[in-house]
């Protein structure tokens, strides 16, 4: 029951999230960014942080995008800016903020993604390595790569077809891909919902920095994209987590996994990936710790409509139907695709391992 009040709380917000993420697809061009970012300045990472911000990229779809961009002759400072704004700040994982917090609170979110993201280009910038010309980057993570041609059609779409291409992609490519992640958020939420009782983080006396500790070895490793990581870090907070540990888990955990590491220090190397985790972790922390300081009397910085506040929310058929929907889609790209995905995987190695 409670994962069922998660999704209906979540679901009309993340549609409108995907639709603003189809409609930044149609109509803003990517060929073009790397052009704006090959300088080694502050401009080219505060340019690099506001274009990054609005993409519809989660931390394994933007490893690509960077890539490209660095082949493009965008600078590491840019690159590692880009790097963090963009899987932080998606429309989706934005407008599902305001089901589970407060106004200020999502203020503060985006606010402390947009400042590490601007840290780590600094740090770049004052301590990484200067290339002398533009080195070849590896390949990584093949999947998301976008292609001349569809970059071209891009810039010749009308408004009308640009819409229904937004959309198309919104609810298609966007949906599938964030579908699994969605659905182990949901499921996660709904457990720490279910079986622990408010305030019990609380009520273990658990010192203030252990809380720190504990959202960052949670973070830092694991992926939990921006979206299915909101109403986690939502049920957290419930749970007595402070709202400070959870903002620092909401930084890290989309912009941080080992998987994702690995991939930029093929893209930026040793030194730049370590001044990218110093600079995100130092920003993380700082942002976490003012929060609480500034705000000990946490209560009020979850939404007053959240599922996560309430035991019971009563809506209307239209938000029940939504929620349904909702539900089965993912059940359906979130579970049983990539399931039977997998099996069909382990058959055909099978029946190849019988052959040999």
């Amino acid at each position: 029951m409670e994962i069922y009040e998660v999704i209906l709380e979540s679901a009309p917000l993340l549609i409108v999230g995907f639709l603003i993420g189809g409609m930044i697809k149609a109509f803003v061009a990517e060929d073009r960014i790397g052009k704006l970012l090959g300088k080694s300045s502050f401009g080219s990472i505060f340019l690099a942080t506001a274009i990054g911000a609005p993409l519809p990229l989660c931390s394994c779809s933007v490893l690509p995008v960077a890539q490209s961009l660095r082949k493009q002759g965008a600078s590491r400072e840019a690159v590692s800016a880009f790097l963090i704004s963009t899987p932080e700040t998606g429309p989706d994982s934005v407008s599902l903020s305001f089901a589970f917090f407060h106004p200020l609170f999502v203020l503060f979110r985006v606010v402390a993604a947009l400042a590490s993201a601007m840290v780590c280009g600094v740090l770049q910038l004052v301590f990484g390595v200067r290339d002398a010309a533009q080195p070849p980057v590896p390949e990584v993570h093949a999947c998301c790569k976008m292609k001349a041609a569809e970059e071209a059609k891009k810039n010749k779409r009308g408004l009308v077809q640009g819409v229904f291409f937004g959309a198309k992609w919104a609810y298609t490519d966007l949906f599938v891909s964030l579908a699994p992640h969605l659905v182990v958020g949901f499921v996660l939420t709904g457990l720490i919902l279910m079986f622990v009782k408010p305030d019990f983080l609380q009520n273990l006396n658990v010192p203030y920095w252990a809380t720190i500790g504990l959202a960052l070895f949670i973070g830092v490793p694991l992926y939990v994209c921006a979206t299915s990581s909101t109403p986690l870090a939502a049920a957290m907070i419930a749970s007595g987590l402070s709202p400070g540990a959870g903002l620092i888990f909401l930084l890290t955990g989309p912009a941080t996994n080992l998987t994702t590491l690995a991939a930029v220090r093929a893209i930026l190397g040793t030194r730049g990936t370590a001044l990218y985790l110093v600079g995100l972790i130092s920003t993380a922390v700082a942002g976490g710790v003012l929060v609480d300081y500034y705000f000990s009397g946490y209560a009020f910085l979850l939404s007053t409509s959240s599922a996560v506040c309430h035991d019971h929310i009563e809506r209307g058929y239209v938000n029940h139907g939504i929620a349904i929907l909702f539900s089965a889609a993912l059940l359906w790209h979130g579970v049983a695709v990539p399931v039977g995905k997998k099996l069909a995987g382990l058959k055909k190695a099978d029946s190849v391992i019988a052959k040999g």
